[in-house]
Order: structure tokens, then C-alpha cells, then sequence
């Protein structure tokens, strides 16, 4: 029995070295698709060796009923059946449907086998110093990025130093990307530190500001005043409160004065979009409100989702399945490809995750489409297992 044991326990410390792993191996393109400057990359095949062995060792990875994880695989049948609705409904784009099929099984492989791994206090803590030690360093080539004294990789190669048009970038492929990464890496170093203000949180602003992603910086402050407010009012120091209070101050200002948005038009925007099917024109654009082309841009792409989805009743509450690899959003992507009904589902399943993460992966969600990355993927998926060991530890003490 104790062999088992140790057997189990060997196989869950090598499976947890895959997280971080898969989290800052570089996006190189080993084998090339035609027509897409995305090709098979070395996440890829290491995924399809894990789902190989455990085909070869089918015995040992299986996923009860109860597991939490569980929920991940009724929504892929519900996906699934959204691309039977799609495809009945004579909606079909060929090699993208086969791209976006082959990510969900990828997906669903990451999800089996580390179902059946330890994610034991040993484990969860090697990984959350991994995080830390992300952070850190994408703060130190993000500054050095920001001297354009470093360059970045993505899926695309080398890219010299130009901070002016790319942002920065830390070691991984986008500035999404890092600022997304961080951002969870942060909560989840928050979980561990007992809700307490840290050096790694004035990185991670510094890196969000860096990458200039407004879509995850807005989100990211709001969760971050959602948090720590109980603790300004509960601060009896006057020293504690000063320092709080800097911190607050400072978010605000950065948030309403350095960014500059303009809630009302994107709100009015989206309720034009989803209400009406209309989105303005480039050239309707006010000189206050062209500094949201690229909004209005991501607006033209998710009309065409809107139509799609609005082919018949039937796709308006089942969907059509996912008919673009990127849609820009998250929310749209589950609104438009899994319909009205798909949509409700997804908030049914996660009606028991911490509330400051989904304020964060919703409004983050408007703009980013965070399961089309994998390495966004992977850090979400660390997360939401940590969370619930947090939360039994928090029940239990």
C-alpha cells in the first residue's frame, strides 16, 4: 500500500512540473499548417503524448462523476452538440471547424490528466513559487523591453526591440498574454498570502501597465479595490492607512485619469450590437472616441457571430459552435458559438467560484478571448484547481 502511495505521489510531482512548463515553453511552429501563420507547436505535441498515455494506460485515468471537473465535460458535450445545431443549419468553415475542434480535445486532455494528479500542499506551493519567480522575471525583461534593450518571442519568431508599437511583451507571446498571466498569477499568490498587500502586487501593476492592455488593466484594479477595501476600514494604524489609502488613490487616478475610458460608449456601443445588430463606422468615429478602433474593429467581428448565431431560433438558443479561432471575447464566444442556452449553462456551472474571479474573467471576457490561448488555458485551469483546495481549507478552519 505504502509503495502505491509513493508511486502515486512520484507521478503527481513529475505531472506538476508540466504547468510550469507548459507556461513558458516558446510558441515555435514545428510542423506548418497552410494558410495559418499559427502551425503544430511543442505544447501541442506534448499534449498529444499525455492523451497517448493515457489511452495506454486508460486504467488509471478515469474521471468519476462527482469530480469537480466534471462540469468542464458537460459543457463540451453541449458545445459539441452547438456544432450539430451549426452544421445542420448549413453553417460550416471547414478547416476552422477542425482547428477549433482539435483545441477542445486538447483542452479536454489537459483536463483528464491532471484530474488524476495530486495537487497535494507539497505541490500547489512549487508551483505557486514558480509564479512568483514568473512575475519577477517578466518584470524584469518588461522594464528591459520598455528601454527596448530586449526583444520578445511569439508564434511569429523574433521580434527586435520597438516598445513604442509592440508594448512589452515579458517572456511570453503577447501583451495580453502577460498581463492575463500575471494577473492570475497574482490571485493566486494572493490566496496563499492570507489577502495581504505584497510586493508582487506592485509588480503586477507595473507589468500591467507596461503591457497597456486597458481590456485586463480596468478589470484587474476593480478586483483588486473589490479585495483590499475590507481591509482599509478595518486598518487601526495610522501608518497602514496612509499606505492604503496611497494605494487606492493611485489606482483611481491611474484608472479614470491615465486610461481615459469612456464607459458610456462602450456600453452604448454593446447594447447597439446585441439590441439592434448595429455597430458605427470608422468614419462615424468622434475625435474623442478614435482611440476605440480597436473596439469598433472587434465590434464589426462579433456582428458577424451575432448574425450567425440569429440564423434561426434554434442557433439563437443552441448556437452554432465555435466558427472563428479567435473571436476577441470570451463572452461572445460562448454567447455566439453555444447560443442563449449554452450562455445560462456556463453560469449554472461556475455559480460556485469565488466572487472577485468572475467579476475579473467577466469583464476581462468583453475583450479577451482567454481560452484561445493555451498558456492563458493552463494558468486559468491552475487556478480554478487551487481555489478549491483554498476554499475546503477555509470551510474546514
Amino acid at each position: 500500500m505504502q509503495n502505491n502511495l509513493n508511486s502515486v505521489n512520484k507521478s503527481s510531482s513529475f505531472s506538476i512540473i508540466l504547468i510550469p512548463f507548459l507556461l513558458v515553453i516558446p510558441k515555435v511552429n514545428l510542423i506548418s499548417i497552410p494558410g495559418f501563420w499559427q502551425g503544430i507547436r511543442l505544447e501541442d505535441i506534448v499534449t498529444l503524448l499525455m492523451l497517448v498515455f493515457m489511452i495506454l494506460n486508460s486504467n488509471k485515468y478515469t474521471l468519476k462523476f462527482n469530480h469537480p471537473n466534471t462540469k468542464f465535460f458537460v459543457f463540451i458535450a453541449y458545445v459539441f452538440l452547438s456544432y450539430l445545431i451549426g452544421y445542420l443549419s448549413g453553417i460550416s468553415f471547414g478547416y476552422i471547424d477542425l482547428i477549433t475542434i482539435a483545441r477542445i480535445i486538447e483542452y479536454s486532455t489537459i483536463i483528464l490528466y491532471f484530474s488524476n494528479v495530486n495537487f497535494n500542499k507539497d505541490n500547489n506551493k512549487k508551483i505557486i513559487l514558480f509564479l512568483k519567480i514568473l512575475i519577477i522575471i517578466n518584470f524584469l525583461v518588461s522594464i528591459g523591453q520598455y528601454f527596448e534593450l530586449v526583444g520578445y518571442y511569439s508564434s511569429r519568431g523574433y521580434h527586435e526591440p520597438n516598445f513604442d508599437y509592440w508594448r512589452v511583451f515579458g517572456i511570453l507571446s503577447g501583451s495580453w498574454e502577460l498581463s492575463f498571466v500575471t494577473s492570475i498569477s497574482y490571485f493566486v499568490i494572493y490566496l496563499e498570502t492570507k489577502k495581504k498587500i505584497n510586493v508582487y502586487l506592485i509588480l503586477t501593476l507595473i507589468i500591467l501597465f507596461l503591457a497597456g492592455t486597458r481590456g485586463i488593466q480596468f478589470p484587474f484594479i476593480l478586483t483588486i479595490v473589490i479585495l483590499y477595501f475590507p481591509e482599509l476600514i478595518k486598518i487601526q494604524t495610522k501608518l497602514k492607512f496612509i499606505i492604503y489609502t496611497f494605494i487606492f488613490v493611485s489606482i483611481f487616478y491611474f484608472m479614470y485619469f491615465v486610461q481615459d475610458i469612456n464607459i458610456f460608449f462602450l456600453l452604448k456601443s454593446l447594447i447597439d450590437l446585441m439590441f439592434y445588430g448595429y455597430v458605427p463606422d470608422f468614419s462615424d468615429l468622434s475625435k474623442s472616441e478614435v482611440v476605440y478602433y480597436s473596439w469598433v474593429h472587434r465590434l464589426k467581428d462579433w456582428l458577424i457571430y451575432y448574425e450567425l448565431m440569429n440564423t434561426n431560433l434554434i442557433t439563437f438558443l443552441f448556437g452554432t459552435g465555435f466558427s472563428s479561432i479567435y473571436y476577441e471575447s470570451f463572452n461572445f464566444r460562448i454567447l455566439f458559438g453555444t447560443g442563449l442556452f449554452g450562455f445560462l449553462l456556463l453560469i449554472l456551472l461556475t455559480f460556485r467560484i469565488n466572487v472577485f474571479i468572475i467579476i475579473f474573467l467577466f469583464i476581462t471576457g468583453i475583450t479577451l478571448d482567454f481560452t484561445s490561448s493555451f498558456k492563458q488555458f493552463i494558468i486559468l485551469y491552475f487556478l480554478f484547481q487551487y481555489m478549491r483546495s483554498y476554499n475546503k481549507n477555509e470551510i474546514s478552519n
